[in-house]
């Protein structure tokens, strides 16, 4: 299933935006769900709190540009792979650029609601970077260069940034193929990039944390670490 989030004030937008969408449903034997919010802290308040969007597609036409450039600036966004911004002629799209959206339409056709939807299809198993969690009553997006690593005990994950640490549901095996990130325990994920040094039986991170690698392991960390000149 794939879940949009329409955030405009023009009805008919969302009409259309719902109807390409149905048919896309019909067409490819899946589901798309199409939610509408009037204004964007609206929107964010209801995916703080727990929903669950693929897809922001954001009318700009009555929005102040520089108004919702600060906002996904300063919201905890980091750049989300299925942003999409409705604009005109008149629209200062360069100004949005920086927010690194998925694209820009001017006109709500089947064909750009298609493309756009297999492009974040693509873009979002290939190319993610970011993991979406949520810890409390609240959805985060962390960058995955912003972890430090990540672990596991029993069905929780702590996931370790500079800043905070999130807990949330999930299995540690849904992320050991994150490039950059090594497994130097059954239940530990770390970056690499935050690694200071390390021996045979530990790593010591950058934040001063040491870790333990497991005794079946250490072959491989040694060798990797190595390797890769860390």
């Amino acid at each position: 299933m794939l879940k949009i989030a329409v955030c405009t004030k023009a009805t008919e937008i969302y009409r259309k935006i719902k109807q390409i969408c149905k048919t896309y449903s019909q067409e490819n034997n899946t589901f798309v769900f199409v939610d509408r919010f009037s204004e964007i802290p609206i929107l964010w308040d209801d995916i703080e709190t727990g929903g669950n969007y693929d897809l922001l597609i954001i009318d700009t036409l009555d929005e102040d540009i520089n108004s919702i450039y600060k906002f996904f600036k300063t919201a905890n966004t980091v750049k989300l792979i299925g942003l999409v911004f409705i604009t005109n002629e008149n629209t200062d799209v360069l100004a949005l650029s920086d927010l690194r959206p998925l694209g820009f339409i001017n006109d709500i056709s089947k064909n750009k609601i298609y493309d756009l939807i297999q492009e974040y299809y693509k873009l979002s198993n290939n190319n993610k970077t970011y993991m979406k969690v949520k810890s409390g009553f609240k959805n985060f997006f962390i960058l995955f260069t912003d972890i430090i690593y990540i672990s596991s005990n029993t069905r929780m994950l702590d996931i370790v940034t500079e800043k905070e640490t999130y807990s949330c549901y999930g299995k540690l095996s849904d992320y050991e193929n994150i490039e950059g990130f090594i497994n130097i325990h059954k239940s530990i994920l770390v970056n690499t990039n935050y690694i200071k040094s390390y021996n045979y039986k530990s790593i010591e991170l950058k934040n001063g944390e040491i870790l333990p690698i497991s005794q079946s392991r250490r072959p491989y960390v040694r060798k990797f670490l190595k390797k890769n000149k860390i």
